[in-house]
């Protein structure tokens, strides 16, 4: 049984009417799951291989990318050989290196600028990066030292993570872009959205929360597709249709969410999403991606 007709299964199982469990399945998105395990001795991960935090693997002689004079954060990188034997894809490019970096630091890391997704083909010689926020102190305050707390080892960086990946289906937020077209009972919107059924859709494969590459956001407040859609513009779309119509053309590329492996914490616990336009996502127009935050 494959991941959609084990979604299938299970929501008919739990009540919902199977046209509505058909027309939640139709709009369920491959992503893959990303689980992270915090690897204090980085040379331990093979050059070229998916992480997360720690220091790049970029081509020999790159420049560690900068906006307005300050270093961006690595964020992470993704074989993508790795990632499409696992879930073909064609989104993304089948081979290389995917490397993610953000500015945490400033404001512009809500804009172009500040984001940088580089694409590394697989013949290119790799080297690490030692990460430059690695190297300055972590400055704790004083609550912190009147709990023992102690500056981290890694100064200001951020950990590195080994990574395991592993294909699920994502649910698009029900009142995006991509929401599915099934007409659900107040109770049946509970069941599927509303945490009715959490374990059995986990257990079906579907993926609720967390690390993902590609597939629906896992927003934690509005549809992320609208605030990318939003992000982008110098005047809002007053026209609902038009603004879903724009918003769909967003597609999410890697989330990130806040976690003490790693040591990310983004605003108060919240996520990262990489997004691009898909027509952009087609020219490989890595120059394009945006960061959208979102937080409790």
């Amino acid at each position: 049984m494959n991941l959609h007709e084990s979604l299938l299964a299970t929501l008919v199982g739990s009540g919902i009417s199977r046209s509505n469990a058909e027309a939640i399945v139709v709009s369920a998105q491959p992503s893959l799951a990303i689980s992270l395990r915090r690897e204090e001795n980085e040379s331990l991960i093979p050059i070229g291989s998916t992480k997360v935090g720690g220091s790049p693997d970029l081509p020999l002689g790159t420049a560690w990318p900068c906006a307005e004079g300050v270093e961006l954060r690595f964020i992470a990188q993704v074989d993508l050989a790795q990632a499409s034997a696992l879930m073909p894809f064609d989104q993304l490019p089948c081979d290389g290196l995917l490397s993610f970096f953000w500015c945490q630091e400033h404001e512009v890391g809500m804009e172009p600028a500040g984001v940088r997704v580089l694409h590394t083909p697989r013949e290119q010689v790799l080297e690490r990066l030692p990460d430059p926020w690695a190297s300055r102190p972590q400055q704790l305050g004083l609550f912190s030292k009147l709990l023992g707390k102690r500056p981290s080892a890694r100064g200001q960086g951020f950990w590195p993570c080994r990574v395991e990946m592993a294909a699920k289906l994502s649910l698009p937020d029900s009142f995006g872009p991509f929401a599915s077209k099934a007409k659900l009972t107040d109770e049946e919107f509970d069941q599927v959205f509303g945490g009715g059924i959490d374990k059995e859709l986990a257990a079906a494969g579907v993926l609720l929360e967390g690390h993902r590459l590609l597939g629906a956001p896992g927003p934690i407040q509005s549809a992320v597709e609208y605030d990318a859609e939003s992000d982008s513009r110098d005047t809002p779309a007053n026209d609902p249709a038009e603004s879903a119509r724009l918003s769909a053309q967003w597609r999410l590329i890697l989330q990130i969410n806040s976690d003490h492996a790693p040591g990310f914490s983004f605003g108060d616990w919240g996520a990262l999403y990489f997004m691009m336009r898909e027509a952009d996502l087609r020219e490989r127009r890595w120059d394009r991606a945006r960061v959208v935050a979102q937080c409790h």
